[in-house]
């Protein structure tokens, strides 16, 4: 990358505001959210938290492109030692991602189902006549345990708990528990091979 940046001025500078403007976000995270010591911030940033106890990064976390909608009720915790690519979170309850967990890019989480189930209450958000909350729909929160791999293009929705060490594959939907030291597939995921422990 250090010769790109000198053959090319306009790459340098590009790369100078990019850093910029992640220092600048970080700044401002810190200023709505609980965050750690060494929090690194990449690429681009969204969160919408409405107090600062709603949000809570851990010591030592990356954190890629990443989009934190957080609602009125909701509260999301990050673990020391994450590493975060590209994560979209609808977190109207609770979302808690565990300590040395890497997540990929393109990874969503969902707590809650966006619209209520009734048809009616359904066509009546679209008509106008009932209110958009969210909270109309099934909500359930998510628990990531520690030391979890989710791979590119993984959904993980409401209710679910991964176990600690497990597995998820690529472009799996994870509508389920994972059990502790398992390895997860397809849509939706199932229990495809497990780990051993190391001593």
């Amino acid at each position: 990358m250090k010769k790109e940046i000198i053959r090319d001025p306009a790459y340098a500078l590009f790369w100078f505001v990019r850093w910029f403007y992640n220092k600048y976000q970080l700044h401002m995270l810190k200023k709505t959210a609980h965050v750690g010591k060494r929090v690194k911030l990449f690429v681009h940033a969204k969160w919408t938290n409405r107090k600062k106890e709603q949000l809570s990064i851990g010591n030592n976390v990356v954190l890629g492109k990443v989009e934190f909608n957080i609602h009125e009720n909701g509260i999301l915790t990050i673990g020391d030692y994450t590493a975060i690519s590209g994560l979209r979170i609808e977190c109207t309850k609770e979302v808690t991602i565990g300590k040395y967990c890497q997540i990929s890019y393109n990874v969503d989480f969902h707590d809650n189902n966006s619209h209520p189930i009734s048809p009616k209450q359904r066509k009546d958000q679209v008509l106008g006549k009932a209110s958009h909350s969210i909270y109309l729909s099934e909500i359930k929160p998510i628990h990531i345990a520690d030391n979890v791999w989710i791979g590119h293009d993984v959904t993980i929705l409401k209710g679910v708990s991964i176990g600690e060490n497990s597995i998820v594959a690529t472009g799996s939907i994870v509508t389920k528990s994972v059990p502790a030291n398992a390895i997860v597939a397809g849509n939706p995921a199932k229990v495809v091979g497990s780990i051993e422990e190391e001593e």
